[in-house]
């Protein structure tokens, strides 16, 4: 078994959740309850978890399937697939260079 802390210290908090000390103590800090220890604040672990769920709850759109998508956009993703042609646009400028470099040999 794992043994990981149970309660982080506020750099460790605003490591765990991969944002700036800033970010934390400004939006996340507010939503969390402390636990004071001596003289340092600690956050504890599940808080922090159950934290990152309420905010993928809100934040968060629900991914569609391609199944679930409107006949509209399949076929409009269809289409955009079937027209991509790769390398046509330097082929035509390669042409139209060496056409301009002809005209001026002759």
């Amino acid at each position: 078994m794992e043994n990981e802390k149970r309660f982080l210290k506020t750099v460790e908090a605003a490591e765990y959740l991969g944002v700036t000390r800033r970010v934390f103590d400004t939006h996340i800090r507010p939503m969390l309850q402390e636990i004071k220890i001596g003289r340092s604040p600690y956050f504890e672990l599940i808080d922090l978890e159950n934290y990152i769920q309420e905010l993928k709850q809100k934040s968060s759109k629900p991914v569609r399937r391609f199944e679930e998508r409107t006949k509209w956009e399949r076929k409009q993703r269809q289409a955009c697939i079937k027209e991509a042609n790769t390398g046509t646009l330097r082929k035509q400028y390669a042409a139209s260079i060496f056409s301009k470099a002809l005209e001026q040999v002759r």
